[in-house]
């Protein structure tokens, strides 16, 4: 890795093609500035590595792996119990609000 100190204003060069702008310094935080071919892709790290997570997560899952995983689940009502619905779940739906508030611009 290339470790190199620059000021606001100064550039970094990645090959003949990318130019990365220093374009401002300041507490803790620096502003950069890439220039690059468009068909170069320039993406902060962390959005390449959610992006990698999300691909090998919407991989497709054999019929055995899937039985695997419904075994260690536990078993909704087992114990010969009702299985609970939304509503025993969640509670009671409050009553929608009927107060005089308005949104617009007449004053009673």
């Amino acid at each position: 890795m290339l470790v190199i100190r620059r000021h606001e204003g100064q550039t970094v060069l990645v090959g003949d093609d990318v130019e990365i702008v220093i374009i401002e310094c300041g507490g803790r935080r620096v502003k950069l500035g890439f220039r690059a071919p468009r068909q170069v892709a320039v993406m902060r790290g962390e959005v390449k590595l959610t992006r990698e997570q999300n691909l090998a997560a919407s991989q497709p899952v054999s019929p055995a792996a899937l039985r695997e995983v419904g075994k260690r689940l536990p078993v909704l009502g087992a114990g010969g119990g009702k299985v609970p619905g939304v509503a025993e779940i969640a509670g009671p739906v409050p009553a929608p609000h009927r107060g005089t508030a308005s949104l617009g611009g007449d004053k009673p």
